[in-house]
């Protein structure tokens, strides 16, 4: 295509100044990102789509194009929102927030929608360079914002052919995006209304997970020894249990069989106070090593291989009869 010269000769004086705009928003969004674990995307404009884009007739003025570099964050639902909207406030000068329903859209249009941040870079002992005259742009998607943007844009919007049904389909699918980011914003709201069904495998991590909140509510298993993940604790501690010949193949007898594992447990626990409790395995080890010395564990185990230290065998002689480990 071609490049109007005046436009060509403008994006080469501010392409120098944009590339350390972009470096300078990189620096500061991507730690943010990793710490709230959040996706990132960014892209410098490039100048043949710059050239479209000033011929939409939106722009007034050079410096009024914002979006020279534009960044993408990309939250797991909009309860996010908010916290991003204030973080990016808090470090940049921000000229508009135009968040997602802010413009007309009839009730059976379904176009995007995500929450756009046009901002600048703010500037340090008054010290005012052109870096801080380009506005850039940060949209705020979800993760299904983003996913159904990357997957339909190039084929309705970036193609060659003006198809009806292209974009007809891309605005169905936007549809069923804010359908499910609905469901997950009310995500705790909504599973009230949920009809639960039994299943044996949920009701005994529950019984778990209970058992060992419990203990850790009371301060009789010390803080230090709680998992990150409670949930992925519970799911451990089953299949530790379902590998052991123990495990009743009679559903009937599961029942009293978690019911004497967890006093076998409860014994163990109260037999240490904060002061000796051990500290040099995790929680997991804790009760294997506890169910392994009170024979309450059949081996070999089925399908499980545990993760075995020296401190481990010290602390309960009787693991040293588990022969499947992992091995450091």
């Amino acid at each position: 295509m071609i490049i109007l010269k005046t436009v060509q000769q403008k994006y080469l004086e501010d392409e120098p100044h944009i590339r350390i705009l972009g470096k300078k928003i990189n620096d500061t969004l991507i730690p943010f990102c990793e710490k709230n674990h959040f996706a990132y995307t960014y892209r410098y404009k490039e100048v043949e789509s710059l050239a479209e884009k000033l011929e939409t007739g939106r722009y007034s003025s050079w410096n009024a194009i914002d979006d020279l570099f534009a960044a993408t964050i990309i939250i797991p639902n909009l309860n996010q929102e908010a916290t991003v909207v204030g973080f990016l406030d808090n470090v940049f000068d921000i000229d508009a927030v135009k968040r997602r329903g802010s413009t007309f859209k009839a009730p059976e249009v379904f176009r995007f929608d995500a929450t756009r941040v046009i901002a600048r870079l703010k500037p340090y002992d008054d010290e005012k360079q052109r870096i801080h005259e380009l506005k850039f742009e940060i949209q705020i998607r979800t993760a299904f914002e983003h996913a159904w943007s990357a997957a339909t844009h190039s084929l309705t919007y970036k193609s060659d052919e003006i198809n009806w049904k292209a974009i007809r389909l891309s605005s169905q699918i936007k549809a069923a995006v804010e359908q499910l980011d609905m469901l997950i914003s009310g995500f705790s709201e909504i599973d009230k209304h949920i009809t639960a069904h039994k299943w044996p495998e949920i009701e005994y991590k529950v019984q778990i997970l209970d058992f060992i909140i419990k203990y850790l509510n009371e301060g009789k298993i010390p803080d230090e020894l709680r998992p990150k993940n409670l949930t992925r604790f519970a799911e451990n501690m089953l299949a530790l249990l379902k590998s052991s010949k123990s495990w009743p193949k009679n559903r009937r007898q599961i029942s009293g069989f978690l019911k004497n594992v967890f006093e076998t447990l409860s014994k163990g626990i109260d037999s240490y106070d904060c002061l000796t409790f051990p500290r040099s395995v995790s929680l997991l080890q804790f009760c294997f090593g506890i169910l392994i010395n009170n024979d309450k564990l059949q081996l070999p185990l089925n399908g499980y291989t545990p993760l075995i230290t020296e401190e481990f065998e010290m602390l309960f002689p009787k693991i040293k009869r588990v022969k499947k480990r992992f091995f450091l």
